[in-house]
């Protein structure tokens, strides 16, 4: 995250060999057979349109300009949330979540899936499923 504050040096060096430490990203960051071969080819050719790579890098150029307001400048979030997180996720670690139920007045759920990664829907996708379709049919009944 911190090479991506540099200009232009963080887009060359992600783009350089079609992408190839991104799409590393993906196959070392997950289980083995995740993304198939025409999944991973996809990648290099949505993050290669105009902007795309830019746009998320500023994301992390972003995140370290200026102070960061404090969680306690802001009202509490009433609307019902599911946090779904893996727990062998190596980029954000299960810590992040602990203690979020404090932001929160409206109904929240909080569920960790053993074993997945960072990329949950790739690596469970019927639990993840499983898990949006009960929490939306419940938000739908309140």
């Amino acid at each position: 995250m911190f090479l991506f504050q540099f200009p232009e040096a963080p887009e060359r060096l992600l783009a350089a060999d079609n992408f190839r430490m991104l799409t590393g990203m993906l196959t070392e960051s997950t289980r083995k057979g995740t993304f198939s071969k025409a999944d991973l080819a996809r990648y290099p050719d949505a993050i290669a349109k105009p902007g795309a790579l830019q746009a998320g890098v500023n994301w992390y150029r972003a995140a370290f300009r200026g102070e960061l307001p404090s969680a306690r400048d802001f009202p509490k979030i009433a609307a019902p949330t599911l946090i779904i997180w893996g727990d062998g996720d190596v980029f954000l670690g299960k810590e992040l979540t602990r203690g979020m139920r404090q932001y929160f007045s409206g109904p929240f759920s909080q569920t960790y899936l053993p074993g997945v990664s960072h990329w949950i829907q790739q690596e469970a996708p019927a639990k993840v499923n499983a898990l949006l379709t009960r929490f939306l049919a419940g938000s739908a009944r309140r």
